[in-house]
């Protein structure tokens, strides 16, 4: 018998986080479900609402309230698990540039209807935990304090790594560069999972973040603070070589409206979540059994065409001579092109360096560079899908129906309080226009879960 879910949304609509999560627990999108809809909860029903089609369609329960919708569920036949989705919607902005998404007031919700019941059951919610730190370190605290496994954060970490990341050099990494693009927290935190995901293998484990700077650019001062030497260009020059699209180190074709120009979406303003639409087009290119410097071929105005990984040169080349030479071409263009990038700068306690970029215009592929304890330096694109039905979302879903049938995360629990902290006081550094010193992101663990030596 397949294990039975209360799904709680803000909304569910077409491409909604909801319909690519819970619509494949429901069987859509050619998914074959482990996991059973019990009962389902939608915050907001839009005018395009699809919540309370698909709800009659597969006979589940449409509840009012959370807690009749966890009640519902546990009286139909037992509950196992709650999925929840506070993302997308129509939620009020706070002075941060924030979407003030219900998160702690679901999880609260929900936590009181268990408690009502005397369970325990894994919870699941989407995305970061929320936009106001005390609030996500009071969600954190409260599934510790009744032992409830938890299991949160975004999807990008998860997909494909073109070419694969060998994971015992990542124990020596001392420097990391995530590309990234969309609004700075949205999206924002899907680069942060993908730069902590990577961070939490050095050695020794997580140590916590010691500081946290937000940039915003708007006048320049990212690419300013570059020629000063204050981060790090050769990893940028690294991570865009990997962007199959930018064709050569000599021709960054898509960044002024080329052919390969990325693709603008109905609806989708700058700065927003992008609301994909499906227009019968192929689906994602497939690039099985790549290296670094293969081709990939992909079909192009329905011409089969080949392109190959830019060839930025190798980091000593590059530390020889200004980015504007070393990149060449390429980066001329995308400085250009990117006037205006916004920079985020975490400090961890071991010394260890982050950053994330954030292009407009650049791409809607998250990339990264990571540079070892021996001063060689990879990169590696996240192969995420930009074309319905969004396969990540796929192997998410796995994941996901993997912890509610165990009851065991795929990673701890603490990675989704520290990237959510991270987000938060970038955002609080972004407003005041300094670094933040986080004594609140002391925040230690292992990649396995097990507890340090000397975590409090």
């Amino acid at each position: 018998m397949r294990k039975r879910v209360a799904a709680i949304v803000t909304e569910y609509r077409y491409n909604s986080h909801a319909e690519v999560i819970v619509g494949r627990m429901l069987g859509e999108m050619g998914y074959a479900p482990r996991v059973k809809v019990a009962a389902l909860y939608t915050d907001q029903v839009p005018d395009n609402d699809t919540g309370k089609e698909t709800a009659a369609r597969f006979a589940v329960p449409l509840c009012p309230s959370i807690a009749d919708t966890i009640v519902t569920a546990h009286n139909g036949g037992g509950i196992d698990g709650i999925v929840i989705i506070g993302e997308h919607g129509s939620y009020p902005h706070n002075g941060k540039g924030q979407t003030m998404y219900p998160r702690r007031r679901f999880l609260e919700e929900c936590l009181l209807a268990l408690d009502e019941l005397g369970l325990k059951v894994p919870i699941f919610c989407d995305k970061h935990l929320a936009y106001d730190y005390d609030d996500a370190q009071w969600m954190y605290d409260e599934l510790k304090r009744r032992g409830i496994p938890f299991m949160g954060g975004s999807s990008i970490p998860h997909v494909d790594k073109l070419p694969p990341v060998h994971r015992g050099q990542l124990r020596s990494a001392k420097e990391f560069l995530v590309v990234s693009n969309g609004d700075l927290e949205g999206y924002g935190f899907h680069a942060m999972e993908v730069l902590q995901s990577l961070a939490e293998q050095r050695a020794g484990g997580e140590t916590g973040v010691a500081s946290v700077e937000l940039i915003g650019g708007e006048r320049g001062e990212v690419w300013q603070a570059m020629d000063r030497g204050e981060w790090p260009a050769e990893l940028l020059l690294r991570a865009i070589s990997v962007y199959p699209d930018q064709g050569s180190a000599q021709e960054c074709r898509h960044l002024d409206g080329g052919r390969g120009k990325r693709r603008q979406f109905s609806g989708e303003e700058l700065g927003q979540e992008r609301r994909h639409s499906d227009d019968g087009r192929g689906k994602r290119r497939q690039y099985p059994g790549e290296e670094l410097g293969q081709e990939r071929r992909h079909s192009d105005n329905e011409r089969e065409q080949v392109q190959q990984y830019p060839d930025v040169g190798t980091v000593q080349e590059q530390e020889q001579v200004h980015p504007i030479e070393a990149g060449g071409h390429a980066y001329r263009r995308l400085r250009e092109s990117e006037p205006d990038p916004a920079l985020f700068v975490i400090t961890y306690r071991d010394g260890t360096k982050g950053y994330i970029i954030r292009f407009r215009r650049f791409s809607e592929l998250w990339g990264f560079a990571i540079r070892y304890g021996d001063g060689e330096v990879a990169a590696a694109l996240c192969d995420s899908d930009l074309e319905r039905p969004f396969s990540h979302f796929e192997r998410f879903t796995g994941l996901i129906e993997d912890f509610i049938m165990t009851g065991r995360p795929p990673f701890p629990m603490e990675r989704t309080l520290l990237t959510t902290g991270v987000i938060c006081f970038g955002m609080d550094a972004l407003l005041q226009g300094r670094k933040l010193k986080t004594p609140q992101l002391h925040i230690q663990y292992s990649e396995d879960g097990s507890r340090l030596e000397g975590e409090s």
